[in-house]
């Protein structure tokens, strides 16, 4: 009779697994059936993980939270230490997703006790994680670090270099949110930003050797952060255009320091003298990002109307123009006259009045060429 309850359990995940709910809900029942009179802890509770799985997704999240109780209870009880985790992880999060910190804290603490009694590291260094986030949402940052530091600890210990480098860069990334977010004094402030710069430029040095190009960007945006906090962003810039020019093997990862160099210039205040240069960073970033001449014009005027937006019209008319020269009418005459028709709000009225005319002519050609109606409005 074992056998037959684990095989209708097994199809009841099968039937969650592609939507079938109603089938799953039934397949569940009758496990429930066959498994009375057993007194079995553990198949009673693994019925109701899975009910409580089913509630959660469609969205009784108070009977699920129940289950999901029970089953950590009797697991603590049976020292069923396996099912327990399971139950404390999910009780997790759903306190994540209702926006309950402290609760959420204090299930990610029991599921660290848990995975301890396991001696599962790999778990260990996953809860640390994660329990280092609610606390961080929770304003309790110290703590928050601290966890990172366990998680880190961790990973050293077994050889585990790519999640020991994510752990620094989650700390880095607290202790920015720290400084940004907390109500600390200005030593405090300059202590945190400093902090979060170190470990966040150490972390995305370890990501680049690991190849880890996707965590290594998180913690070069929130480097950019940390930089613009601490008013160095031109000493940012120089280090990530110095990065990008020894990582040029990966295309995605160039293009992300170089616009993360360009934009902390920007932010430097550069004067008119200096424009070009991060100017040129962005057409290079945006050159790298795609080989589709419609996609890379319409990623240069992105950036183009973001610099506008932010007072920058001098390297803003430089992306717009590369946009135009890398694109024709004949590729797509709605996006060539919408990105020529932007261009004009960043040259100067006065100065520059008959390029402005020339520009609209140009545009008004096009719409009647095309009968789009837009671009004639």
């Amino acid at each position: 009779t074992e056998g037959v309850i684990w095989a209708t359990l097994n199809l009841a995940q099968a039937r969650n697994l592609i939507g079938d709910a109603d089938a799953a809900a039934e397949l569940l029942e009758q496990a429930r059936t066959l498994s009375r009179g057993k007194r079995d802890g553990h198949i009673s509770s693994s019925i109701l993980l899975e009910e409580a799985i089913l509630e959660a997704e469609a969205g009784d999240v108070a009977a699920a939270r129940d289950r999901f109780r029970a089953v950590y209870r009797s697991g603590r009880r049976r020292r069923d230490y396996d099912q327990a985790l399971t139950a404390a992880k999910n009780l997790a999060v759903m306190a994540n997703e209702g926006a309950q910190p402290r609760r959420e804290v204090h299930w990610w603490e029991a599921a660290s006790a848990l995975a301890s009694e396991l001696r599962d590291w790999r778990e260990q260094q996953d809860i640390e994680r994660a329990r280092g986030v609610a606390l961080a949402k929770s304003g309790q940052y110290d703590e928050a670090m601290s966890a990172f530091d366990r998680a880190i600890e961790i990973n050293d210990e077994h050889d585990n270099a790519i999640d020991s480098a994510r752990s620094r860069a989650d700390k880095g990334a607290v202790a920015l949110d720290h400084a940004a977010k907390g109500d600390v004094s200005d030593e405090r402030f300059d202590e945190l930003t400093e902090l979060a710069v170190e470990i966040l430029d150490t972390a995305r040095r370890e990501l680049e050797l690991l190849g880890d190009f996707e965590w290594a960007a998180i913690a070069v945006r929130n480097l950019r952060t940390g930089w613009v906090l601490r008013k160095t962003e031109a000493e940012g810039a120089a280090v990530l255009i110095d990065a990008a020019e020894h990582l040029r093997a990966d295309a995605d990862y160039s293009v992300e320091l170089r616009r993360n160099a360009a934009w902390l210039l920007l932010a430097a205040g550069t004067s008119a003298e200096d424009d070009a240069r991060p100017a040129e960073w962005l057409v290079d970033a945006a050159t790298l990002s795609s080989t589709d001449r419609v996609e890379r014009a319409w990623s240069l005027a992105k950036q183009a109307a973001t610099l506008t937006a932010r007072g920058f019209d001098r390297p803003a008319l430089r992306l717009y123009d590369v946009a135009l020269e890398g694109l024709s009418p004949s590729d797509d005459a709605s996006v060539f006259g919408n990105i020529l028709n932007d261009s004009v709000l960043t040259i100067d009225q006065e100065s520059g009045l008959d390029d402005v005319r020339g520009r609209l002519l140009r545009v008004e050609q096009i719409a009647r060429e095309t009968d789009d109606r837009v671009l004639l409005s």
